[in-house]
């Protein structure tokens, strides 16, 4: 068994789906802005929704608020070197940032509306990433 897709409520989802295409190369399934959501899906087959999110007592635009994140594992030091580059080049806020020469490493950023990022790599040991 796997996890075949994960749905979010993001305050924006053109914004947030344009940055998940853009940064991390996900593929636009679906997307209907007149009903406030996307699909959309990464070079593994998980698939990523998002939903407009808003302030059931308001109707207003809320700010997702969350004790989890999405993690990504990179294959190796180079791709966790270029992400982390990609990203600071696009102006992306940093939660953490990676220090000194890694033999492990990971980073924590923020997606528009909030959503909360871990990018990770680190070195195979015996046959498991």
């Amino acid at each position: 068994m796997h996890i075949n897709h994960i749905d979010l409520q993001v305050p924006d989802v053109a914004v947030t789906r344009d940055f998940f295409i853009e940064q991390f190369g996900f593929t636009l399934v679906c997307s209907h802005s007149d009903e406030g959501f996307a699909i959309l899906r990464d070079s593994a087959g998980l698939e990523l929704g998002l939903g407009q999110l808003a302030d059931n007592r308001t109707g207003a635009h809320a700010t997702v608020r969350a004790g989890c994140d999405l993690g990504f594992m990179l294959p190796s030091r180079h791709a966790f070197d270029a992400v982390f580059a990609r990203l600071r080049e696009n102006g992306v806020e940093f939660r953490n940032a990676p220090a000194g020469p890694l033999r492990v490493g990971a980073f924590g950023c923020l997606a528009p509306g909030g959503v909360a990022l871990e990018i990770a790599w680190r070195p195979a040991q015996g046959g498991r990433r």
